[in-house]
């Protein structure tokens, strides 16, 4: 009875989850996809992650993600200050590093880039692993590419990239191409990158051919999420010949925009949030910032399955509040002068600073995903 009394004349306790997620893929010839499909679905579900995978015989792309802290804080909600944490100690000894370890140990991924990051909600309600043809529906256009990795225009590390779009600002010579689906574009994108103005990724080979003469003699510079999209696309422009017009180089981002913003968390040269395909909608730059460098050592000697980098599973924001209630912006808000997408709620002809899609915010007509600001919406 005298600890319930006290309880309630302490400070209010507040509890709440953080998740590992990581984003890969690989290309890589795959000749037993089903049994591929119901081993790894079996082996992620004893392990209790949730995610998206998709196996097709050209290789994987998936999302993944497991619980990796729960948190406690103390005080009124828009004051508190956290108070406790309880995780696992080691990134290796987590459901989702295990996976990994797995993934890593057939021959066919040595070398996969496995891109980590963290999220106060949960990423994903279940697990999925599918059976497709393609890992990014490019379709017939692009099927005769059979070595996407072997194929593919050069890659530029996050730092060779930022260096090359700066002179493609102020030169001629380069074509800065952004290779997602027009609301992502909308959402966030590197300055002066040309957009072909695509709802799905299979408009992107009729795009090209249409607009050959752009890329007659250019550099063209590649970009996308985490870089498989940039796979088959700068294969594509390497081996079309484009009614006669060539490019003279194709090079692209290695890990695409979120190795980039891992490199540079004030944003470098791109400009308002990342579109991630799961609960958190959208990532700031600072969402993408690496761990601390004794982190990552810690994790490399014992032996976790990340290149150099450790989630944070720490609230990036001092009030809790933020994590618990922040919509796609992840542990806290952007500024305004970081969102750089419109409302294109075309009644009202709004146009007011919106960067959160719905999925359920589509044209009528072309059935694409449109941004509509919460005013607009009620």
């Amino acid at each position: 009875v005298r600890g319930s009394t006290e309880l309630r004349k302490g400070p209010r306790l507040r509890t709440w989850k953080m998740w590992d997620v990581v984003l890969f893929y690989k290309y890589t010839p795959i000749d037993n996809v089903p049994e591929m499909v119901a081993t790894h679905e079996a082996l992620a579900t004893r392990l209790g992650l949730s995610g998206r995978l998709l196996i097709a015989p050209e290789g994987v792309n998936g999302t993944l993600a497991c619980e990796a802290a729960t948190f406690t804080a103390a005080g009124d909600l828009a004051g508190s200050e956290l108070t406790s944490k309880t995780s696992s100690e080691d990134f290796s000894k987590t459901g989702l590093a295990q996976y990994l370890e797995v993934l890593r140990s057939d021959p066919r991924f040595e070398g996969v880039d496995l891109k980590l990051s963290s999220s106060p909600k949960a990423p994903f309600p279940d697990l999925s692993v599918r059976d497709v043809p393609e890992i990014v529906g490019y379709g017939k256009a692009l099927a005769g590419i059979e070595d996407p990795a072997g194929e593919a225009g050069r890659h530029l590390s996050p730092e060779e990239f930022h260096a090359a779009v700066l002179q493609a600002q102020t030169s001629d010579d380069f074509l800065l191409l952004d290779v997602r689906n027009g609301f992502e574009y909308e959402i966030g994108h590197f300055d002066s990158a040309v957009h072909p103005s695509m709802r799905v990724t299979s408009e992107f080979a009729p795009w090209v051919k249409k607009n050959a003469a752009d890329f007659e003699g250019k550099k063209v510079l590649m970009y996308c999420t985490g870089g498989v999209r940039c796979e088959k696309a700068s294969a594509f422009l390497l081996r079309e010949e484009l009614s006669g017009a060539r490019p003279l180089q194709v090079s692209q981002l290695s890990g695409g925009i979120h190795r980039y913003l891992e490199a540079f968390p004030d944003g470098g040269l791109f400009k308002g949030k990342n579109f991630v395909f799961d609960a958190r909608v959208t990532m700031t730059a600072a969402d993408h910032a690496p761990a601390k460098a004794d982190e990552a050592k810690a994790d490399e000697a014992s032996g976790a399955p990340s290149a150099a980098k450790r989630p944070k599973t720490e609230p990036k924001a001092s009030n809790p509040s933020q994590a618990l209630q922040g919509g796609g912006d992840g542990l806290q808000g952007a500024s305004p002068l970081s969102v750089v997408g419109r409302c294109g709620f075309q009644v009202s002809g709004c146009g007011a600073g919106w960067d959160e899609p719905r999925p359920i915010d589509v044209c009528a007509v072309c059935k694409a995903v449109c941004l509509v600001c919460r005013k607009c919406r009620e």
